[in-house]
């Protein structure tokens, strides 16, 4: 048969055509198919987030987790001019202070007991609800005071610390804050003095804070190393006034004792009490006091102004007093170079 060449050019178009089907039929059985999802809704699919990988650091946390921004006033700087100390390291805070309620408390030492030329004696006292600063100035923490106090200089605590809407304790509140409703004549109720586990050397003290279990049973710390300076009010004076040593025109007197071994000329419980004339020297052994307020009051308060005041005082009374003239008037008040102590054996 004779060969017809458009015969064969069909046929090679013909086979070139199967051959592109069934190459375009092949990948299309390799196409992957979505599988159907027959546990969620539409509504419920969502789009998996892309993530970085996770590497373990070796000390418990993810490097590409990301760390919260720090949020301003989270430092430890203590700032001054922020009203809130709650949580200020240096400064204590107002959550530390202590509400003592008002009532009326039998307290202070029983005839022959706790000897001494000044012990409060035993009575009923009656207080108003007040708040209480748990630590005496300058606070926890800090060293003591260089030098003492007298009744002129205390003018001026009393001045600054009105200026924030606070006060310095008076005698019967410091005395049921110390001694509480148990009346215990030492911190915690033991019965003598080297029980206490106060600070032994007021010639040296450590900071305050230094012995955490010399504390009353209302909160009151770091007790019995020095006693400490409050108003006189009207029911102590009333107490005292037929006791010596306690002229009517005192404002302002001390309360607490002292180690038994300095052998000062007053009780070494905290029913001891003893005060100066208007215008005697400032001792060194009388170097502190508790700042309080009223309940009515409390809320009130300048907090900002009561921390300026602890971040200005730099242990010497120049830098709590500027300005007040009861300053010169003692011979320790400023460099705190200078001491008088009434101890028997100094």
């Amino acid at each position: 048969m004779k060969y017809l060449p458009h015969v064969g050019q069909k046929r090679r178009w013909a086979v070139r055509f199967l051959f592109l089907a069934f190459g375009l039929l092949l990948m299309s059985a390799c196409q992957p198919q979505e599988r159907p999802d027959f546990g969620k809704s539409d509504d419920d699919q969502q789009e998996t987030p892309i993530s970085t990988p996770r590497t373990d650091d070796g000390v418990g946390r993810d490097d590409d987790i990301e760390e919260p921004p720090p949020q301003a006033g989270n430092d430890d700087t203590p700032t001054v001019g922020d009203d809130d100390m709650s949580e200020d390291p240096l400064f204590g805070g107002v959550d530390s202070w202590k509400r003592v309620p008002e009532g009326s408390y039998s307290i202070g030492a029983l005839p022959g007991q706790y000897s001494g030329y000044s012990v409060v004696p035993y009575g009923d006292f009656m207080v108003g609800t007040f708040w209480v600063d748990p630590w005496p100035w300058p606070g926890e923490g800090r060293e003591w005071p260089m030098s003492g106090l007298n009744q002129d200089m205390m003018d001026g605590v009393t001045q600054r610390l009105a200026e924030c809407g606070l006060r310095v304790l008076s005698m019967s509140e410091m005395l049921v804050y110390f001694s509480t409703s148990y009346n215990d004549a030492y911190p915690q109720g033991v019965d003598f003095w080297q029980d206490a586990e106060c600070d032994p050397d007021p010639v040296e003290p450590d900071y305050i804070g230094s012995y955490p279990r010399c504390e009353s049973r209302l909160g009151a710390q770091a007790l019995l190393t020095f006693p400490f300076w409050g108003t006189v009010d009207d029911q102590m004076k009333k107490v005292l006034s037929g006791q010596m040593y306690f002229p009517p025109d005192y404002n302002y007197c001390l309360v607490g004792g002292m180690p038994t071994w300095w052998d000062a000329f007053y009780s070494d419980s905290l029913y001891g009490w003893h005060c100066h004339p208007r215008g005697e020297q400032a001792y060194a052994d009388d170097p502190s006091f508790f700042v309080g307020a009223d309940e009515d009051s409390f809320d009130r308060v300048d907090w900002a102004c009561y921390k300026a005041l602890k971040f200005d005082f730099d242990g010497t009374w120049g830098s709590l007093l500027i300005g007040n003239s009861a300053v010169s008037q003692t011979s320790n008040s400023g460099s705190g170079k200078t001491h008088y102590y009434h101890s028997q054996v100094r």
